[in-house]
């Protein structure tokens, strides 16, 4: 378990679904009002719980920042293979990261970042990929900070409205 001054990291459990579903609603919800590309209302409407809880039954990975029982940061990824032509026959590919807004720039998406190295390390796993919003500037600080690379940048174009 890694600590920081104020939380804890923690895998992502059972007990910690909820807390941890609401945190990633929320960002994507941020996400819907930064693109074009999802319908705010239709949030409403969706099962986060279930979501996340598909996600690990499918083979995927989660770890929560705690504040006493509080979740205050969630990443999740998954271990699978890399695209024929990489170098590494697999990777590490981290789906989402989540921290409450009230905790912002303490560290907390540094921490769940260079825990999921540590767990890809576990793993045998040496290459971690993950993509990030344009618009999520800190986001792409953070990449910086941490010594990775920016490989691509994916696009869209909607064709109808």
């Amino acid at each position: 378990m890694l600590k920081s001054p104020i939380f804890k990291v923690e895998d992502l459990e059972q007990d910690t679904l909820d807390q941890a579903a609401a945190l990633l609603i929320q960002a994507w919800q941020d996400f819907a009002h930064n693109s074009e590309l999802c319908e705010y209302d239709r949030f409403e409407n969706s099962d986060p719980v279930k979501w996340v809880s598909n996600y690990l039954a499918e083979g995927g990975h989660g770890f929560v920042a705690l504040d006493g029982e509080k979740v205050v940061g969630v990443i999740t990824c998954k271990i699978g293979p890399s695209p024929g032509y990489f170098r590494d026959s697999i990777q590490l590919f981290i789906n989402d990261v989540a921290v409450d807004g009230n905790y912002r720039r303490q560290g907390i998406a540094e921490t769940l970042e260079l825990r999921c190295e540590q767990y890809a390390k576990e793993n045998d796993v040496n290459l971690i990929i993950g993509e990030i919003y344009a618009y999520n500037h800190g986001s792409r600080a953070l990449v910086k900070k941490l010594g990775r690379t920016m490989g691509y940048e994916t696009w869209y174009k909607r064709l109808k409205n």
